[in-house]
């Protein structure tokens, strides 16, 4: 016993296996602390290096569509951070019975470390081997091996097909913005009946419900931050970079008298912020010198749209700066062009959007 306090590889695999635990539990169970460190670390930096092979790719070949294997980053990433932790978990326990006499063969003490680590790995994913543990403390540590595999195996199937959920919710919320419209003023611009914007207000109230359990999400199952879709009418950062500024422009720009009531307006932008919160998690912060462009007023003027003065405008702006620096953030870290949220959305790219919407709920049904 007292050989086993003293070993120092026994007490680095002791503290490896221990880290590990702690990763998956944060990461799975924890609701509202985003990412375990092993987990960020690992999803974060094979994230930049597909965003970065795809920025590449974009500026070397212009006309090669390069979003598929940003599609396939999410997918990977998953598999990724499952790998690292059964190699942690492998490791750590190879390195706990690495003593001699920890392990017996044939009643013979075990001394390849290959053996050990087969033997590890053998416990960790709930297999058996023809290794014998050498005394009463490694019996212990057999048993508690065989308890965080069985446990690992248990909590992997229980994260996937929630995460699977929470990705087609994500595309769901795209492609409910995308139908409003493609840009802000393209959304105002619809909603506008010569003296109101119609029913805009209620398609805020309905959105609100559904942002604040994207935040819930992304909060929960912080590697859903890494699924990208090369659909724009599916893609959620544009989708909630639209419908922000389209807030903004409701609250800031357009006259209150012709704008959405207040209790429509505030509760949508109230569950963005905390949706932007969400994101601070997984480290999608704003560099301060990059903010979105702003959307052209002249198109509303000329559509009749009432708007306050210029001055006010710049100063509702000016105040804003920092939040639409988040929303940069976020769209750069979906490998999207700030530019981008003024372009329009075709009705048809709409329409495969919500079919690809579908599919994914009939698929995320079956998997359940």
């Amino acid at each position: 016993m007292l050989q086993f306090w003293t070993s120092v590889p026994s007490l680095v695999g002791l503290a490896l296996v221990g880290a590990t635990v702690l990763d998956v539990a944060v990461t799975v169970l924890s609701v509202s602390s985003g990412p375990g460190p092993i987990t960020r670390i690992v999803s974060s930096s094979a994230w930049r290096i597909f965003r970065g092979v795809h920025t590449e790719t974009r500026q070397r070949w212009p006309d090669v569509r390069a979003h598929w294997l940003l599609r396939a980053a999410g997918p990977l990433i998953v598999v990724l951070v499952l790998l690292t932790w059964i190699v942690l978990m492998t490791l750590g326990w190879g390195l706990v019975f690495g003593q001699e006499g920890s392990l017996l063969a044939d009643g013979e003490a075990l001394e390849p470390a290959f053996g050990r680590i087969h033997y590890a790995a053998a416990l960790v994913l709930g297999r058996g081997t023809d290794f014998n543990p050498g005394g009463g403390v490694w019996r212990f540590a057999e048993q508690l091996a065989s308890l965080t595999g069985v446990g690992f195996i248990g909590v992997s199937v229980a994260y996937v097909l929630p995460v699977i959920n929470a990705v087609v919710h994500r595309r769901a919320v795209a492609a409910t913005v995308a139908t409003l419209g493609g840009n802000p003023n393209e959304i105002l611009q619809r909603a506008w009946d010569g003296e109101g914007l119609g029913d805009l207000d209620l398609h805020l109230i309905a959105l609100t419900p559904d942002i604040a359990l994207l935040a819930q999400h992304h909060l929960a199952y912080p590697v859903i931050t890494y699924f990208h879709s090369g659909d724009r009418a599916a893609s959620l950062a544009p989708a909630i970079v639209v419908l922000d500024e389209t807030l903004t422009l409701l609250s800031d720009v357009v006259d209150a008298d012709v704008g959405c009531g207040r209790m429509a307006v505030l509760p949508c932008r109230a569950a963005v912020t905390n949706f932007l919160r969400s994101l601070a998690h997984m480290g999608v912060q704003p560099p301060g010198d990059n903010v979105l462009p702003r959307p052209p007023l002249e198109p509303l003027r000329r559509s009749g749209i009432p708007l306050h003065d210029d001055q006010t405008i710049d100063a509702a702006y000016d105040d804003l700066s920092e939040r639409r620096g988040r929303l940069a953030a976020f769209l750069r870290h979906d490998a999207a062009d700030p530019g981008e949220i003024q372009a329009t959305v075709a009705h048809d790219d709409v329409e495969g959007g919500t079919q690809d919407r579908d599919e994914a709920h009939q698929e995320a049904d079956a998997s359940a």
